[in-house]
């Protein structure tokens, strides 16, 4: 997920596939920044890489659109897999320097997952913290954690919460540490505004109910592939320099990269 400075309104989906690093999306996005990797579409609709517009990797489609040029774009060809020929009433079109590796049509769209909604926190406990010093107690009984200016990092249990908030330089850590197998978190809410961040030490997955913005960004650029992101009826949005590092399943909502955005990369990165 490296500078990938776009706005997608589009489904996101980990899905094995034969091609690593493949964003999977439900419908044709709009791409104005950079993708480092590659975009499979799902459904026949026309797609345009505008302007300085960048796609590491290729760009795979159903059916057998139409391929357009315009102004001095970077294009390595059009290839055809063995999917369907059709339909074909759809397009392709590079403007301006877009860069593009290679069109490839006749791809089959693939069943994208659902995520069902994380369970309920059990814990009760509503707390803010405001230095270094500040403790979050017993997280077996903590349902809301805030965290204010540069408190962190705060390292977080696996278990089930409900809105979790980092503001300023402060930071969660998620994770186990020397762990092969991932440990599992839920939240109500996510949010990380201003340089705050979410890090993880070990392969996690985390379950989202609600939007997640972060401000600084989300994973381990070292190791993406240790966080699966997965959000059940909310959007992402990457503002300003906010990256985020792993697999992103978004199957309801969009994603918004906005500014400088970053969508880092990990063996078979789908977001």
């Amino acid at each position: 997920m490296k500078k990938l400075l776009v706005r997608w309104s589009l489904f996101l989906s980990v899905v094995c596939s034969a091609y690593a690093q493949v964003a999977q999306v439900r419908h044709a996005p709009a791409l104005n920044g950079t993708v480092e990797g590659s975009v499979q579409v799902m459904t026949a609709e026309s797609v345009t890489l505008n302007g300085g517009a960048v796609v590491t990797g290729d760009l795979l489609v159903p059916g057998t659109p139409t391929v357009r040029l315009n102004g001095n774009p970077v294009y390595g060809g059009t290839l055809d897999g063995t999917g369907a020929t059709t339909p074909t009433s759809h397009k392709v079109t590079l403007n301006g320097n877009a860069s593009l590796r290679n069109v490839v049509r006749r791809t089959d769209a693939v069943t994208l997952p659902v995520v069902a909604a994380p369970p309920p926190p059990a814990g009760t406990r509503t707390v803010t913290l405001n230095s270094s010093s500040d403790s979050p107690g017993d997280f077996a009984t903590l349902k809301n954690l805030t965290l204010n200016g540069n408190v962190g990092p705060i390292t977080v249990p696996p278990g089930t919460y409900g809105e979790f908030t980092a503001n300023g330089s402060s930071r969660f850590t998620l994770g186990v540490a020397g762990a092969t197998t991932p440990v599992v978190y839920n939240f109500q809410r996510l949010t990380l505004s201003g340089n705050s961040r979410l890090e993880v030490v070990g392969p996690v997955v985390v379950t989202v109910l609600e939007d997640v913005t972060p401000g600084g960004g989300l994973g381990s650029s070292a190791h993406p592939a240790w966080l699966t992101l997965k959000l059940a009826a909310g959007s992402l949005t990457l503002n300003g320099n906010a990256s985020c590092y792993g697999y992103v399943i978004v199957p309801t909502q969009t994603v918004t990269l906005n500014g400088r955005g970053k969508r880092g990369q990990a063996a078979r990165c789908y977001n």
